[in-house]
C-alpha cells in the first residue's frame, strides 16, 4: 500500500448502502444515494482520495485495503444472522491488526434504559427487523467473528451511538 491509512466507512439506509469505498443502491429511496454522495465528496474536495464500488454484503465481500472499517448505527437494523455475517464479511476484508469502529444506539445505557429501549423498540419494529443489543451481546457477536480486544470509548451522547473498538 502506501502507507497511508484507509477507511471504509458503511452504513446503510431505506436510500441505500453508501460507504466511503462502495455505494449500492436500495432500491424505493426517494433520493439517489449515489449521487448525493459524490456531489457532496466533490463539493469537498474527497473525490481525487475516494472512490465508490457497488454491492451487496450479503452476498458480495466487502472492499479490501482497508485498515479501518466504520459501521454507524448499522447493526441494531439487522437480526442476528445478518449481523454475524456481516461482522464476518468486515472481519475477511481487514488485514491483520485491522480496526473496526462499531457505533450503534445500544441497549443497557445507564441513565436512558427506558427512554432509549422504548424509543428504539418503537423505531425497530417499524422497520420490521433488527433491535438494539447491549455492549455485551455485541462483544459477543464481535468474538464470533473473530474480533479481539474490544473495548467501549465514551461518547458525547451514549442514548444515540456508543462506540465499540475492536481488533482483527
Amino acid at each position: 500500500g502506501s502507507g497511508k491509512s484507509r477507511l471504509l466507512a458503511a452504513s446503510w439506509g431505506q436510500a441505500g448502502v453508501m460507504a466511503g469505498r462502495g455505494v449500492r443502491e436500495g432500491g424505493g429511496g426517494a433520493c439517489d444515494v449515489r449521487a448525493v454522495r459524490v456531489i457532496s465528496m466533490s463539493m469537498t474536495g474527497l473525490m481525487e482520495r475516494a472512490r465508490t464500488a457497488g454491492g451487496s454484503f450479503r452476498h458480495d465481500p466487502l472492499p479490501t485495503g482497508a485498515d479501518l472499517i466504520s459501521l454507524v448505527r448499522v447493526v441494531h437494523d439487522h437480526d442476528d444472522d445478518t449481523v454475524r455475517l456481516l461482522l464476518r464479511k468486515v472481519y475477511d476484508a481487514l488485514p491483520g491488526g485491522g480496526t473496526l469502529l462499531l457505533a450503534e444506539p445500544m441497549a443497557e445505557t445507564p441513565g436512558a434504559a427506558p427512554i432509549a429501549d422504548a424509543y428504539f423498540g418503537f423505531y425497530l419494529l417499524a422497520m420490521g427487523s433488527g433491535r438494539c443489543r447491549s455492549p455485551a451481546e455485541l462483544r459477543a457477536l464481535l468474538n464470533e467473528a473473530g474480533f479481539v480486544g474490544t473495548r467501549e470509548v465514551a461518547t458525547r451522547r451514549p442514548l444515540l451511538t456508543r462506540l465499540l473498538v475492536t481488533h482483527k
